[in-house]
């Protein structure tokens, strides 16, 4: 069995994931997917994804605060700063809240950089 963290039901799902299968010219290139169409000349991605082993998958809901990212890889935090998503006010509310987040974990000067966002409607 997978490890549990401290305090966590010991109830899992088994469920196999895609990883990016690996490419020697992700030495010298990065992964990449284009989101907006591109040329028809031209791919959409340059890699290709495979099948992982069969793994371990547990429901952290409720016991989010049993992980931290020294020992698990990642942490949950809660963002509480609105109820409601304004989609204009990305770029000058949301993004540098999010920065004041993560300097509060490590670390005022900490550098944080914002590459890219994009909204992903579930619906579609």
């Amino acid at each position: 069995m997978a490890h549990i963290a401290k305090g966590l039901a010991e109830t899992e799902e088994k469920a196999r994931f895609k990883y990016i299968k690996w490419d020697p010219k992700f030495v010298f290139e990065k992964p990449y997917v284009l989101m907006p169409k591109a040329p028809d000349d031209f791919p959409i991605a340059n890699f290709t994804n495979e099948d992982g082993c069969v793994e371990s998958v547990q429901d952290i809901r409720g016991n989010e605060q049993l992980f931290d990212l020294d020992q698990h890889g990642f942490a949950v935090r809660t963002y509480g700063e609105s109820d409601s998503f304004d989609l204009s006010s990305v770029d000058s509310d949301y993004i540098p809240s999010i920065h004041k987040l993560l300097k509060k974990d490590f670390g005022p000067n900490t550098e944080v950089i914002t590459s890219d966002w994009r909204v992903r409607n579930p619906g579609c």
